[in-house]
């Protein structure tokens, strides 16, 4: 195909355009509220998953990496790695427990993937200050989700990883803003963005492999722009292309919703609608979790010794990625499922639960691709139902900041002192402030237990499903969120 017969990549062009060019002052008081919140997320996530044998095994892998200047830091830690290495480390850490934040519509984990990613780049070239850092952030979660948009919700079950797919996109589309790339260059980084973006959904059955995909995701990041900036090239059509571009490749003929690039630019931002996880495990099963507390909270019978049959009803999109069989063999598969790894009463109701794809759930709408009906029978003969369009901590069930931030204190109570975690909360409550992010990496020094215990400590948590702030065993999927 020659020049003259390459399709027009307009749209992409203009989108990139946009972000290259985004400022501070551009975000909306609310997008910059829901940012800085999943700023301190993340890092609660983050520190607390680097306790977990996951990401303990990576950091043990990439020893060889550490630097000694020229780097960045892995957070936690008092070491430099290549910066590369770094975003995939903190990248998997923060994804290590299933607790990062989603996006009320795409599917799109943007933390884990983006803010690794703008971080190392701000320890490479100290001076990124917070607001750029913010509208770094605010330029990759408006590409992520506007591509995310542009296909719908046919991505994973086609196979595909979707948050990994889209991550790594949104993590060079901030890692360039963050460098300030100029418009040119910027699309290069996230065509080269494009071109690696991938991930199959079977990462999900079993092992460690999904915590690894949102550093990939980052590390990406930091590659696509490191490159653009010394002016490397890809295509510019790369996203658009008919012919093995990335929207024809992953859309496979699916309906396609080119306008969405760049429609209405600057309006809406996306980043005023990401969405909290206040549950461990995947956010496919938040609504039918949000609607099996609310029967248990108004109906007292309902306890598992008087269930004899749940039936939960889910979108195509959500059967395929939490609807499969339970097979409770490892941690992964525990947060993926209906149960915990091994409390023997929750397990014994495994087989009284059907999980099942019911058609008339099914939209083309972002949204709603979670939406499910519930159906508990009780041994009485009572039959009750609860239906739920998405899951608490979403635009349309928001939480207050203050949730958050408990969620963070939640996390970080074992491995931070009190006084820094606050202080650390505090910093991030103010962040359009800082005249320099590369702070924010030092300030993560939570001086945990060695590696060992640490590693020790995270291992019990998961396969014993408890949580060090409740009294007893309890579900990992319940946080104990206390008030500051």
């Amino acid at each position: 195909m020659t020049s003259a017969q390459r399709p027009d990549s307009g749209r992409t062009q203009r989108l990139a355009t946009w972000a290259a060019t985004l400022e501070y002052s551009d975000l909306d008081a609310g997008s910059v509220s829901q940012l800085k919140a999943s700023v301190l997320d993340a890092f609660g996530c983050a520190l607390y998953g680097f306790g977990l044998p996951s990401t303990q095994v990576v950091l043990r892998a990439m020893a060889g990496a550490r630097v000694s200047a020229g780097g960045a830091r892995v957070w936690g830690t008092p070491s430099f790695y290549e910066p590369m290495v770094a975003a995939m480390v903190n990248g998997a850490a923060i994804q290590a427990f299933e607790l990062d934040d989603v996006h009320g519509e795409a599917m799109l984990h943007g933390s884990s993937t983006m803010l690794p990613a703008v971080l190392a780049i701000a320890d490479l070239r100290p001076g990124l200050s917070g607001r750029d850092m913010l509208t770094a952030l605010g330029a990759g979660w408006e590409v992520g989700v506007r591509i995310n948009r542009c296909m719908g919700p046919h991505v994973l079950a086609r196979g595909w990883h979707a948050p990994t797919v889209f991550g790594t996109i949104a993590a060079a589309a901030a890692a360039a803003r963050a460098l300030h790339l100029e418009p040119e260059r910027y699309t290069h980084a996230l065509m080269l963005g494009v071109l690696q973006a991938g991930g199959l959904l079977a990462v999900q059955y079993e092992g460690m492999a999904k915590r690894l995909y949102a550093g990939c995701a980052a590390k990406a990041g930091v590659l696509s722009t490191l490159l653009a900036e010394q002016g490397f090239t890809a295509p510019a059509d790369a996203l658009e292309h008919p012919v093995g571009g990335f929207i024809a490749t992953f859309a496979r003929g699916d309906p396609v919703f080119p306008d969405t690039l760049d429609r209405e630019l600057g309006q809406d931002l996306a980043a005023a609608t990401i969405a909290f996880k206040l549950h461990a495990n995947c956010a496919a099963m938040h609504p039918a979790i949000d609607a099996f507390a609310e029967l248990c909270a108004r109906e007292p019978r309902l306890r598992p010794d008087t269930i004899e049959r749940i039936v939960v009803e889910l979108t195509e999109h959500g059967y395929k990625h939490v609807g499969w069989p339970y097979v409770p063999n490892n941690a992964t598969t525990a947060q993926f499922s209906d149960a915990l790894l091994a409390d023997r009463v929750l397990l014994a109701l495994v087989d009284r639960i059907e999980v099942v794809h019911a058609p008339h759930l099914d939209t083309e709408v972002l949204a709603a691709r979670h939406r499910c009906c519930l159906s508990v029978c009780l041994k009485d003969g009572t039959v009750l139902h609860h239906a739920r369009e998405t899951a608490r901590g979403r635009p349309d069930d928001p939480v207050a900041f203050s949730v958050v931030e408990n969620k963070f204190f939640s996390l970080t109570e074992e491995i931070m002192t009190r006084p820094r975690s606050h202080a650390l909360a505090d910093r991030i409550a103010v962040l359009e402030g800082l005249a320099d992010v590369s702070v924010l990496s030092s300030e993560l020094q939570a001086g945990p237990a060695p590696a060992e215990d640490v590693s020790s400590r995270g291992s019990r948590r998961v396969i014993e499903g408890t949580n060090p702030n409740r009294a007893g065993p309890g579900p990992v999927a319940n946080l104990n969120l206390r008030k500051r």
